[in-house]
């Protein structure tokens, strides 16, 4: 399966989930007026869950798919975070395992996943480029993940009585994600539009051999002496 059939898929799947999260949403809201949903609510909670861990998954499997097409193995390696943190969370929801170390180490993992994720896309598609930008931007997310996960398991070590440090460090790490996003967007959409070109420019070429090249010059030099000679 190509790259871009991968992608149209994964692209189907978080829409339809994204969208069938959104008409649950709504039935919530119409509920709050109506009550009609009864039991049937914390069913449903655990389906809307379900629905958003699996557009998660989506979007982030989408920037390992450049990497799994080239058999890169840092792909794998990232759809695999991508999977058992998935795993995990839909393990968590739906056997109740919402505390205590379980929901801990589904959170590290989730937090190593995400960092992991963005290094790879950024990795295969940009490389080098702009590389103090990227390094700033995954010190900064780490800090964020870091700070999440330890309030996560009961510390605020990270924050302190600081939380201002913890605002400003995640709307930083925030806009820089978002310059890389349009970078590596950028330098994916020059690529399409050379590969697009390339079939033009072939078209007005003409390959020929080493000898039918030194002929044809034998022959032009031949043409020039008979005009000289004139």
């Amino acid at each position: 399966m190509t790259s871009a059939k991968l992608k149209k898929i994964l692209t189907l799947v978080t829409i339809v989930c994204l969208a069938t999260a959104g008409a649950i949403g709504i039935l919530f809201l119409i509920n709050i007026e109506a009550d009609f949903l009864g039991d049937a609510t914390k069913f449903l909670v655990k389906v809307l869950l379900t629905l958003l861990v699996v557009f998660l998954a989506g979007l982030f499997l989408l920037n390992s798919v450049e990497a799994i097409a080239r058999k890169n193995i840092l792909g794998f390696v990232s759809a695999g975070l991508i999977g058992l943190s998935s795993l995990m969370f839909l393990v968590s929801i739906w056997a109740g395992l919402n505390e205590g170390f379980y929901i801990h180490l589904t959170c590290i993992i989730a937090a190593i996943t995400i960092l992991f994720n963005m290094i790879v896309a950024n990795v295969i598609v940009i490389g080098k480029k702009l590389l103090p930008l990227q390094i700033i931007t995954y010190v900064t997310l780490l800090y964020v993940e870091l700070a999440i996960v330890l309030l996560i398991c009961g510390s605020n070590a990270l924050f302190g009585d600081i939380w201002l440090i913890f605002a400003v460090d995640a709307i930083v790490c925030v806009v820089l994600s978002i310059v890389l996003s349009i970078k590596r967007k950028s330098v994916v959409r020059a690529s399409v539009n050379q590969t697009e070109a390339a079939p033009a420019v072939a078209e007005e070429m003409v390959t020929i051999t080493k000898s039918e090249y030194q002929a044809l010059q034998n022959r032009i030099a031949e043409l020039e002496n008979q005009l000289a000679n004139k």
